[in-house]
């Protein structure tokens, strides 16, 4: 009965001895496996916090508003809130600069059909296609954008004026590789646009995408309804965000 009960230890002993080296390397190659994972996405990730996003991260508010349809559809209304909203929000403690955009960098966006004006008209399906941004005059000095070459938007740009854009270097790259295109003008749905600036590249789609060619326009030219506040500050944002929507209330209740 000794001999038996030994024995019978035995065999299990190397059953279990057997199962434990099983689990053990299994244990090991699956270490390896997240050693691996986990290095690759540490060094993606500090790939993408070395890149350029093209514009200035440091000390840059952001705050989401939503106008009533109802009682901005005039021109005139809405220009007026956002000459006002400017004047206010410039005129607080520590405020450095403020721009106004439908859609900011590395949140993607919407694209429009264009065409070079002079140029045959595409056929459907065939279009040219751009990243489109609604944009207030002081977009670019706000989020730290340098102006290449041409001019920055103006106030003057507004409703009844002509119609202009700033594009970026993306967009001339491919599109106007080999000529001037300060002076150019783009179709979109009917409309010419002249092209008076061009901006550096901003990611607007992720960090991890090149820079696609972009169109902007002023907002007083095209409305929107939903835009994003930048806020560029001397000293912590946070600090300004009550009195930033003291200043919307105070210019439409609700925001």
């Amino acid at each position: 009965q000794t001999a038996l009960k030994e024995g019978g230890r035995t065999g299990g002993g190397t059953t279990r001895h057997r199962l434990r080296d099983a689990l053990v390397v299994t244990e090991i190659a699956l270490a390896l496996v997240l050693l691996v994972g986990a290095g690759l996405m540490i060094r993606s990730v500090w790939r993408l916090l070395e890149v350029n996003p093209g514009f200035r991260t440091e000390n840059l508010l952001t705050m989401r508003i939503s106008l009533p349809e109802a009682k901005y559809q005039e021109a005139g209304k809405t220009e007026n809130f956002y000459r006002q909203l400017d004047s206010r929000l410039e005129a607080l403690p520590g405020v450095k600069g403020v721009g106004l955009v439908n859609v900011v960098p590395l949140q993607g966006g919407f694209t429009t059909a264009f065409y070079a004006a002079g140029q045959p008209k595409p056929l459907r399906g065939q279009e040219t296609e751009g990243n489109l941004r609604y944009v207030s005059s002081g977009y670019f000095q706000a989020m730290g954008v340098p102006l290449i070459k041409g001019r920055q938007l103006s106030r003057n740009d507004r409703a009844g004026a002509p119609r202009v854009l700033l594009v970026n270097q993306a967009f001339v790259k491919q599109f106007f590789p080999n000529t001037e295109p300060l002076g150019k003008h783009v179709v979109m749905d009917s409309q010419s646009w002249e092209i008076v600036g061009v901006t550096g590249d901003v990611r607007y789609e992720s960090a991890g995408y090149e820079a696609e060619p972009i169109l902007h326009m002023s907002i007083l030219q095209q409305y929107d309804p939903s835009l994003t506040i930048q806020v560029r500050t001397q000293a912590a944002p946070g600090t300004l965000s009550a009195p930033i929507r003291t200043a919307l209330s105070a210019l439409q209740p609700g925001l």
